[in-house]
Parts: C-alpha cells; structure tokens; sequence
C-alpha cells in the first residue's frame, strides 16, 4: 500500500494522553539552517523518506500491538502522523500532515533550495494543494539567514522577519515587523565565548521588556541554570538542570515564583533516546512517569516507539517507515 492510499485510510479519534517532553528545536529551523534536517530530526544515514504514523496501544495476548489511529500529539514535535521527504544533502522536500479525524491529509510544506543548499522558499499548502502562504529567503555572505518574507496565495506579505549575527553565527538579533513596516518585536540574544546562549531579551514595539531568560552552564558546556524575568524584572520561574556527560538534560528542577513546582528525571540509551521519564511534585511524591521501548532498524534509528505510563500500561504505538538513498 502506498502512501498516498495510507494518507487517506480512516482514522478514529481517540483520547491523546499528555506528556511533557524536553525539546528546543524545530523543523526548517531558520536558526539553525546550517544544520541539515536529519540532524534536526536525529536521523543516522542518508535518508530518503520518513512516514511517521501513532497509534492507540492495545494489549493482546500478552504482545503490546497497535490499535486504532491517534491524531498528531503537539508534544511529540517529531513523532506526528506525517511523511517526509528529503534531498540527498538532508534537507526536506515535502513534509504531509495528515491529523484530521478521518485521515485525511491536512497540509502540505514544500521547500526549494540554493545550489549551497540553502532554503530559499517554503511554501504551505492545504489539504487539496492550493497553496495558502509562501516565505522566501535572503542570506549574507556567509550563508546566515537575515531576512524571511511571507505572503499570501494573493501576493499580499503578511510576515517580514530579519535577523542579524555576530561573528561567530549566532543569532543575535531578531525583528518582526507589520505590514506597514513598522517594528512589532524585537529579540536580542547574548553569548559566551564559547557560544553559549547566555541572555534573551523579548521587546515589544516600544522598546519596553516583555521578558528576560538569563542562563548558566558548568564547566563543560552543559545547561545548568535558566531564570525568566517579567517585565517588572520579576523572577517568575527558574529551572535548575544537571546533564550526563554527553548533555542530555538527567535532572530539571522548576520552581514558579520561588516556589518549587515540580522535579522531572530522564535516562537515556547509547543513541540519546529518553528511555524514562519521572515527573514530581514539589513534596516529593510522584506525579507521573512514562517509559519507552523502542525498535531500531540496522542504521540505529528507531522505526517503533511504544510509549508506557504510569499505571504500567501502554499508552501510545508510534511507528516510522523509513527509505534510504542506495
């Protein structure tokens, strides 16, 4: 069957169960246009397509098998019912969504790239291919991002975005401007030496501060301190990280106006897939944990997820079809 008849298979709606999951990027990033798709989606090989598809777990006889179709869960930013396809450098093509209830396709992204494999229009689609928004691209001498234009199927721009960097590539203004090109938002960022994201300030029109994330790291690089000012210049909340020797966030402590919230815990495999997460509350006692099993094809990359919650079990089947470039 291929994807095209998968695409439009009924889809019962069921109850998506909430999970908090650690992330901090995002597809086509526009920070991160240096750093090919698979990279973003922590995929080992030269992949050509991906088809990710979720699942209600059911158990039968003892085996944890898939059951009927879930809608795309927003926690999961890469887990989504979708089907990608990229270019031999790594980057996306196509990217389908189909969430609707009834399995039909939702939307469609469609990107073209410079000969330096650079984006340099993106344009989204609806569900019968007539395009709704296009943005387009423009770059430095030195490959970085400084502008993104949108506009509507009419021609109208909607969204115009530039972006500027230090001498290193970082990112270290962004603005947002209305149609009429006056200023809307303004974002300044600061680093370390070694490039460590260490200020973020969140402007509005006026040049007044929305809000303020101030962060720390040990001496390895690795996050250990996150606090967020209001535009009072008020602590509104902190999180306190302790990271394993690769990075990965073991331990994130939150408190909220000074108070402590919740704990939340994470193991790893060998690859850097979370394998446990335990989230407590603030007197200690457990609030929730889930546990992932996983399948991996001869490449190392997971091609079943099978997701386990507190009660022991399971919750949600997610799996991946993935094609290789020969």
């Amino acid at each position: 069957m291929n994807h095209y008849q998968k695409i439009f298979q009924p889809i019962v709606l069921v109850v998506i169960l909430s999970l908090t999951f650690f992330s901090s990027s995002s597809t086509n990033s526009i920070s991160s246009q240096k750093e090919n798709n698979w990279s973003q989606y922590k995929i080992k090989g030269k992949v050509r397509t991906i088809e990710t598809n979720i699942y209600k777990a059911v158990e039968r006889f003892g085996n944890i098998e898939k059951g009927d179709r879930c809608l795309n869960m927003l926690k999961y930013k890469y887990d989504g019912n979708k089907y990608i396809v990229f270019n031999r450098q790594g980057q996306e093509l196509e990217n389908y969504e189909y969430i609707t209830s009834d399995g039909r396709l939702s939307s469609i992204d469609r990107y073209i790239y410079d000969y330096e494999n650079k984006m340099i229009e993106r344009t989204h689609h609806d569900s019968d291919s007539s395009q709704i928004t296009k943005f387009t691209y423009k770059y430095d001498d030195r490959g970085n991002m400084i502008e993104e234009n949108g506009y509507t199927s009419y021609g109208r721009q909607h969204v115009k975005h530039t972006y500027k960097y230090d001498g290193n590539g970082n990112k270290i203004e962004y603005n947002d401007y209305r149609t009429d090109g006056r200023l809307y938002k303004r974002k300044v960022y600061k680093y370390d030496n070694q490039s460590n994201k260490i200020e973020f300030v969140d402007y509005d029109s006026d040049g007044n501060v929305c809000r303020k994330d101030i962060y720390k790291y040990d001496d390895r690089g690795h996050k250990k301190e996150k606090k967020c000012y209001d535009s009072d210049g008020k602590v509104f909340f902190n999180s306190f990280y302790k990271c394993d020797d690769y990075g990965n966030i073991i331990e994130d402590v939150f408190y909220l106006f000074g108070e402590l919230n919740y704990i939340i815990t994470y193991k790893y495999d060998k690859n850097a897939n979370i394998i446990e997460e335990t989230r407590y509350n603030a007197d200690g006692s457990l609030k929730e944990k889930s546990t992932y099993i996983y399948k991996f094809d001869n490449k190392e990359n997971w091609v079943k997820k099978i997701i386990i919650f507190n009660n022991g079990i399971p919750a949600i089947v997610i799996e991946r079809e993935i094609e290789y470039f020969e």
